[in-house]
């Protein structure tokens, strides 16, 4: 019997070597030139892409299209504002719907052989 604790000992100290040697591995592995060096090329990368973005955003604002889509969208707040855009899509809403009904009545009369209703003569 005094086999089992002996194998048990054994097993648990196969366990601490594994986990022992596992972490020097992945340290070594994190701390290694390679890896440094291709951290720093992504950084790099990195930021050089975000300088380009910036210049490109930079360069669109600038632009005569970019002036011109900044005006367009200060017009469009200024609509938003004065209730003018909500009026017009209101207005616009509501002639569609309308459409919309007449159309479907219609086709509901000439599926029924009905005349228009009073509905849709007005």
């Amino acid at each position: 019997m005094s086999e089992t604790p002996k194998h048990e000992s054994e097993l648990s100290e196969e366990f601490r070597k594994l986990g022992s040697n596992l972490k020097d591995a992945l340290d070594a592995a994190w701390n290694s030139p390679g890896r440094q060096r291709l951290e720093q090329e992504i950084k790099t990368g990195l930021r050089q892409a975000a300088e380009a973005l910036a210049d490109l955003a930079e360069e669109a604002v600038e632009s005569e299209t970019g002036k011109k889509l900044r005006t367009e969208v200060e017009a469009l707040g200024d609509r938003v504002k004065s209730g003018e855009l909500e009026t017009k899509i209101r207005k616009d809403l509501l002639d569609g719907l309308q459409k919309l009904n007449s159309e479907l009545e219609r086709a509901r009369n000439r599926r029924s052989g009905a005349g228009p209703t009073s509905e849709t003569k007005s």
